[in-house]
């Protein structure tokens, strides 16, 4: 009643080859990175990236929560993580997919936008304008003393 063990057929090489570049992409990066959580974060990123895309509410919601309440302030062991900024680039990211790649998303132009639009270019020109008009001051190369 012992079964023969038979090699597996590989119909293509798309396995084999996704594998090994894998493989090559996490000895690469532990070249410039030592540290013995690279493999783990590498092994983890696809994941990553599925909750991102299949979350993007919640993703958002945690960004708003964060950013408003403040929550990594109070616990200040959370600050150095950076969670609102992870938070708006997973969300940010959802949404530019959702958006852009696969058309969950449809996006529709007010008239009230053109306004906006108007504001915002005739601020970003004004604030060009004013940098022109300050280099020369910022460039120069005398010194006052108040002696």
């Amino acid at each position: 009643m012992s079964k023969v063990l038979t090699k597996p057929k590989v119909t293509s090489p798309k396995h084999t080859i996704l594998s090994i570049g894998l493989c090559m992409l996490v000895g690469l990066i532990w070249l410039f990175i030592p540290h013995p959580l690279v493999g783990v974060v590498v092994g983890l990123i696809p994941i990553a990236i599925l909750i991102v895309l299949s979350q993007t509410f919640w993703l958002v919601t945690l960004f708003i929560v964060f950013s408003f309440f403040r929550i990594h302030e109070v616990f200040p062991t959370l600050y150095p993580l950076k969670i609102p900024l992870m938070l708006s680039a997973a969300a940010l990211s959802a949404l530019l997919w959702h958006t852009l790649i696969s058309g969950k998303i449809k996006l529709y132009w007010h008239p009230v936008y053109r306004w906006l639009f108007v504001f915002w270019a005739s601020l970003l020109l004004e604030l060009y304008l004013q940098r022109i008009e300050m280099l020369p001051s910022l460039c120069s190369t005398e010194r006052t003393s108040k002696s």
